[in-house]
């Protein structure tokens, strides 16, 4: 079997707005950006195959899948990785000083 269900163990709570403000208070500079939306599932079911893809080729794999969930307007926040970035108060201040 390809696909199961998850463990029923974990308590996977999603990343709301609500669980992601602190982010925008913590931090000067702040963003989330989601990826995978197309190429997830591929991804797990060729790693399940036995398949091997070097890194680089994954990465270029979910580029290619961010910039045609690009395309289509919302499309990109049905990801289902997602990249928390931020940056100090302090760096963002000394960035735009120089």
């Amino acid at each position: 079997m390809l696909f199961k269900h998850q463990n029923t163990t974990v308590f996977c709570r999603p990343l709301d707005r609500q669980r992601v403000s602190p982010l925008k208070t913590a931090f000067g500079w702040s963003d989330t950006v989601q990826h995978g939306t197309f190429v997830r599932y591929f991804l797990i079911a060729l790693k399940k195959l036995g398949v091997k893809l070097s890194l680089m080729t994954v990465w270029r794999l979910i580029r290619m899948d961010d910039s045609l969930a690009n395309l289509v307007p919302g499309l990109r926040r049905l990801g289902s990785s997602i990249a928390l970035l931020g940056t100090k108060s302090s760096a963002v201040s000394q960035a735009s000083r120089q």
